[in-house]
């Protein structure tokens, strides 16, 4: 009997998930039979840095930040219709620009540093600054943003010298607050978003600690953000709810300052150290795991040389700690004799491949440009692949589906190569979350939206 019902069900849902597959798509912009209308125009409160971007840029709420300005576009213009005169709609955020205190100024694009911001748009568009003053180490203050009425919450000053990290997991979320003495260090919780105190414990014997999603970590774009102790040869993540250390099994560090330190795919952590003084010599580990048929970790030693950075004043060696490692799904370890591109989980237990030396990645939008002086650029992953339109300058970027932008310049190209539309931006472009496509005219922020022609 229940098999007949689920026989007489499968039926009618196949029919609806095949409409969906094969019903009318939304239009697109290089479809050929849409139009670009710009369905919305307005001021740019907020001006972006001299490079076109924002050190803080919400685009799933609209919010803008740079300097002492900080700005929330209403949500009305997130490509949607307008709302029938005469007021919002319900649940809709007015927009509002303020002007930050001068200690809150955002500067820093590395989360944690002094002058930077957490931004978390997947927990209520949770915003938290991160000060600085002159004449103190380190971050100095941290405030969150109301970012429905663009008024500071709350705000608390840190200890001099401490550092700050922001933790989640799930739906549980805390600002981590570290101070270490060379014998200990003392960790304390808040709330972010009552900005009250949920914890405190000092680990005796722990050197320092690492912010696996900000200033210390590996991957970008890591799916989960953790607070690392490191004590001798072990290393702990930082329990969010509680602030009790989990040290992690099957990792024994190397030898070395630890650097930085990222969570592959729920158990495998990676850490990286910074390379000694002179001759450069750096370790990456992967831990052991125990899920599936489980293994005994990973480790690499290399030469640690970007090509495309200066030289470290203190360890002589070319290194910039805010230069991405990770390359899409891919791990690219500078080297000396040529960077190692490996896959972050399995490291050295699967074959790995090298770049030639001189050879370095540039993150391009999901893809990943290998680039050396005097040679022509390639993609990384299908080298036989023109990296950019011809015409297009070495330092043109995607900036959506179709669309480069080559300093100011911003082009459409259709799926055959011809270029479609072409005008100039004064920032950054992007596509939003609904497809529209965000740039700047001048002094004034446009959405150019496909609609289909009739």
């Amino acid at each position: 009997m229940k098999r007949g019902v689920r026989a007489g069900l499968a039926g009618p849902a196949l029919v609806a998930a095949l409409a969906g597959c094969f019903g009318p798509q939304p239009p697109m912009f290089d479809d050929g039979s849409s139009e670009r209308v710009v369905s919305w125009r307005g001021g740019l409160p907020v001006a972006p840095g001299a490079d076109g971007t924002w050190v803080l840029h919400q685009d799933s709420t609209g919010i803008f930040g740079q300097g002492t300005k900080l700005a929330r576009f209403p949500d009305r213009p997130a490509d949607e219709a307008p709302a029938a005169a005469g007021g919002r709609k319900d649940g809709e955020v007015p927009g509002w620009t303020v002007e930050l205190p001068p200690e809150f100024a955002l500067t820093s694009k590395v989360p944690g540093s002094p002058n930077s911001a957490f931004s978390d748009p997947g927990s209520g568009s949770m915003v938290v600054l991160v000060g600085g003053r002159p004449g103190r180490r380190g971050p100095t203050d941290v405030a969150r943003v109301d970012t429905e009425h663009g008024t500071l919450a709350w705000r608390h000053e840190l200890a001099d010298g401490a550092l700050v990290s922001y933790s989640s997991e799930g739906s549980s979320s805390v600002l981590v607050e570290a101070a270490c003495a060379p014998d200990a260090c003392r960790v304390t919780g808040w709330d972010p978003w009552s900005g009250q105190q949920r914890w405190e414990r000092t680990e005796p014997g722990a050197t320092s600690v690492l912010d696996g999603c900000g200033r210390d970590a590996v991957f970008r774009n890591a799916h989960r953000c953790e607070t690392y102790l490191v004590s001798g040869e072990r290393m702990a993540r930082v329990n969010p709810e509680t602030g009790e250390p989990h040290w992690v099994e099957g990792l024994r560090l190397p030898e070395g300052r630890i650097d930085r330190v990222g969570l592959q795919a729920d158990d495998r952590l990676i850490v990286v150290t910074a390379p000694t003084e002179d001759d450069c010599r750096a370790a990456v580990v992967g831990s052991a795991v125990t899920s599936g048929t489980g293994d005994e970790g990973w480790r690499l030693d290399v030469t640690w040389d970007q090509p495309q950075s200066a030289r470290d004043p203190e360890t002589g060696c070319r290194w910039d700690r805010t230069v991405p490692l990770d390359a899409g799904f891919r791990l690219v370890v500078p080297d000396a004799q040529g960077a190692y591109v490996l896959n972050p989980y399995f490291g050295t237990l699967r074959p790995v491949s090298r770049l030639a030396p001189g050879e370095y990645p540039v993150p391009d939008a999901g893809r990943t440009i290998v680039r050396a002086p005097g040679r022509a650029d390639r993609d990384l992953n299908d080298p036989a692949r023109p990296v950019r339109p011809s015409g297009l300058g070495p330092e043109a970027v995607v900036v959506g589906e179709g669309f480069w932008q080559d300093g100011r310049q911003l082009y459409l190209y259709g799926r055959d190569g011809r270029m479609l539309w072409r005008t100039e931006s004064a920032c950054r472009a992007n596509l939003t979350r609904h497809g529209a496509l965000r740039y700047c005219d001048g002094g004034e922020l446009v959405l150019l939206s496909p609609v289909a022609r009739k």
